[in-house]
This record gives C-alpha cells, sequence and structure tokens, in this order.
C-alpha cells in the first residue's frame, strides 16, 4: 500500500523526499497541561485556564530539532504540498493509539523547521511496525507536484 502512496495524479515534484529517524513522540495526552489561574485585575471570582506544553512535549520538539540537524546538516523547510509516511516502532511496554502520537510529532517537526506549517500535508499514511527495544518513528515527506 506505502508503494501506491503519494502517486496519484498529483505530477513530479523536483524536490527530493525527506527521510527522518526521529525518537518516538509523547501521546497527546502527555502533550499539553493545563493549569487555572486568577485574574490579576479582573472581576473577583473569575478563574482562566492557561494550556501550555508539557516538559515532555518541549523536551521532544528539542530532541527532534537535534535529530534533523544531525541527520541533514540545516532544516530543509519544505514550502509545498507534500504527503506524509510515518513507520512507527514502539517500545517495549508502549501501549499506545496508532493516531495518539501524531500531532506532538507534526507540531515538533513543525518547530524544527522541516515545513512551514502541518497544514501543507495533504496526505497522511501511519503504519504500525513491530516492537523494537527503543522506540521510533521514520518519517518520510514526499513533496506533491502541483
Amino acid at each position: 500500500m506505502s508503494q501506491r502512496f503519494a502517486k496519484q495524479s498529483h505530477g513530479k515534484s523536483n524536490v527530493p523526499d525527506i527521510k527522518l529517524t526521529l525518537p518516538y513522540p509523547p501521546s497527546v495526552n502527555h502533550y499539553w497541561h493545563s493549569k487555572i489561574v486568577k485574574n490579576k485585575k479582573g472581576r473577583p471570582g473569575r478563574m482562566q485556564i492557561a494550556r501550555f506544553l508539557s516538559k515532555r512535549a518541549k523536551q521532544f520538539r528539542e530532541d527532534v530539532q537535534h535529530c534533523v540537524l544531525e541527520q541533514y546538516g540545516k532544516p530543509p523547510r519544505l514550502n509545498c504540498r507534500f504527503a506524509v509516511i510515518v513507520h512507527q516502532y514502539a517500545g517495549p511496554g508502549l501501549v499506545q493509539d496508532i493516531d495518539n502520537s501524531l500531532k506532538s510529532l507534526f507540531d515538533a517537526l513543525e518547530w524544527a523547521k522541516v515545513y512551514v506549517n502541518d497544514s501543507q500535508i495533504d496526505e497522511l499514511l501511519v503504519i504500525r511496525k513491530r516492537r523494537t527495544a527503543v522506540a521510533r518513528v521514520d518519517v518520510i515527506l514526499k513533496p506533491l507536484g502541483e
């Protein structure tokens, strides 16, 4: 199935595929944290919920940026529409829905300047692979012709 992926009538792009091996992303359940904060000069009794990235999410973004620089020297910065193939290799004891880590993966790749915005993704294929000693994801970004 993955061999037919991104071979539709999009035309041929002259931008090469980007292939990355990255650490396994944190689940969306561990990506955001929330905190109740009081309004400083707001009405009495009013509180708001502040959302922020968890420490695990911040560390994952740093790790992805390091991997991109290590594997490519500088961020590729795709500025076109593209397809993504994700091969997930879970580590020992990791049980997770197949789609539960995609948000943190795509946000980290954007933050590492692999592409401008994850809204550029037109096609997505996620494949769960065998368990390995160390959890990881292999990501292939295939630029699409116009």
